[in-house]
């Protein structure tokens, strides 16, 4: 919402489409039915992408948690509308990497048992460099595309390594509390 607000109040000023330029990450889905030789793919763009995988220790890095994120789903009786209802593996790849990538750690969880919500305190690390290159977009992942187009695409992967520029950290608890920002002056 806080982007929605930014990006309206920016509309008709010489930082139009700012936000979406300098943040959106292109997410591709792909839901495949390999027995009817079925794919499906769909876009979407955010510009915040929320990271799981801390409860338990399931993830104890970043990276872990992309990967966790880029992991493969299987999906009972979905209906494809071509061939009726089929087990589909639905995965998802980087499609472009925007020159800044904010990423959310969801540290909070919800205890059934309380009915709270509670704070994940795990270690979690995060590098300083960073190189999503193992999760984007691979050539003959699409249909096929102009030379023009692959040229782009092989930037856009290059431009896919990044540097921790900031940390926010949250102290307190899941109800109440503040955030520490932790920044790399150069």
């Amino acid at each position: 919402m806080l982007f929605d607000i930014v990006e309206e109040g920016m509309k008709n000023t010489t930082a139009d489409g700012a936000i979406p330029r300098l943040l959106g990450v292109k997410l591709q889905y792909t839901d495949a039915a390999e027995s009817v030789g079925w794919q499906k793919h769909r876009l979407d763009t955010s510009y915040v992408t929320v990271l799981h995988g801390v409860k338990d220790g399931e993830c104890k890095n970043v990276m872990e948690s992309i990967e966790l994120l880029c992991k493969p789903q299987v999906i009972e009786d979905y209906d494809t509308e071509v061939h009726g209802k089929q087990t589909v593996t639905r995965t998802l790849a980087f499609k472009e990497a925007p020159p800044i990538l904010l990423l959310n750690i969801n540290r909070i969880d919800f205890d059934y048992e309380t009915f709270e919500p509670i704070k994940l305190n795990n270690r979690y690390e995060f590098p300083e460099h960073l190189d999503l290159a193992s999760v984007m977009v691979r050539d003959g992942a699409e249909d096929s595309r102009d030379d023009a187009e692959q040229g782009a695409r092989a930037a856009a992967a290059a431009s896919s390594a990044y540097s921790l520029r900031v940390v926010i950290v949250h102290m307190g608890t899941a109800q109440m509390g503040h955030y520490i920002s932790y920044c790399k002056i150069r």
